[in-house]
């Protein structure tokens, strides 16, 4: 969903999720030369340890820039990743203006834009699970004292909410999985502005479950546990 040969990779959020991210993306994109990397401030320790292993496991990025705003930070950027864990309604907040034609920002934490309008009508909207989203809404909706509906700071969530506003059609939100199937298309041109909702699925818990229970095997670590003496059904 990037565009061809990504170059400029922002990190908001230098914390394990964002590591892991960026592993991610540097297994396919070696065109990346420029890593930008947001913490709480320029000088935080997990925005110095990110700069370290950058430094170490991928010793032909050329420039590491550690940034003290969001403004410089997603600037000029093709792809935004965004992994940030902050008291609700502190994430970071964007301005569109901030935003490079053809950007593809993943969010996996809690974000936002100054003009829900942009949102609205100048972003391509992808979730991975669009039902996941919906429970979202039933459980962590919340209002203030004049019914006015809070920021979630989760795009997913918010897609939900223009769709049952009436200011979007369920059609205009394309899972991944629509995706992965051919079913809908990726990136549909250059200039495209595709913001991904990564909201977290027991169905990924149970695949690194499964890696560390492989790993175990191998390395002949770990203590056998008996489950059950006998089935409950049976």
């Amino acid at each position: 969903m990037s565009v061809k040969n990504p170059k400029v990779l922002t990190l908001l959020g230098p914390g394990v999720v964002n590591k892991t991210c960026l592993m991610a993306y540097m297994s396919q994109f070696d065109s990346i030369d420029t890593i930008k990397i947001k913490g709480s401030s320029a000088a935080s320790a997990t925005a110095k340890e990110m700069e370290r292993f950058i430094k170490e496991k991928y010793p032909q990025i050329s420039h590491i820039v550690l940034c003290g705003t969001d403004e410089e930070a997603v600037k000029d950027a093709d792809i935004i990743s965004e992994a940030t864990s902050v008291e609700k309604r502190r994430w970071p907040v964007l301005k569109p203006e901030w935003i490079k034609p053809g950007c593809l920002i993943i969010s996996s934490g809690t974000m936002d834009f100054s003009d829900y309008d942009f949102m609205v009508k100048d972003i391509r909207k992808i979730v991975d699970n669009y039902p996941m989203y919906e429970e979202y809404i039933e459980i962590y909706e919340e209002w203030d004292e004049n019914g006015k509906r809070l920021s979630s700071g989760i795009p997913g969530m918010y897609y939900v909410n223009m769709v049952d506003d009436g200011k979007i059609e369920r059609s205009d939100v394309t899972e991944l999985g629509e995706i992965l199937l051919g079913e809908k298309k990726g990136r549909k041109s250059d200039d495209e502005i595709i913001m991904v909702s990564v909201g977290g699925m027991p169905i990924l818990d149970v695949g690194w479950g499964y890696e560390c229970y492989c790993k175990a095997k191998e390395k002949g670590i770990g203590t056998t546990l008996n489950l059950w003496e006998k089935p409950y059904l049976y």
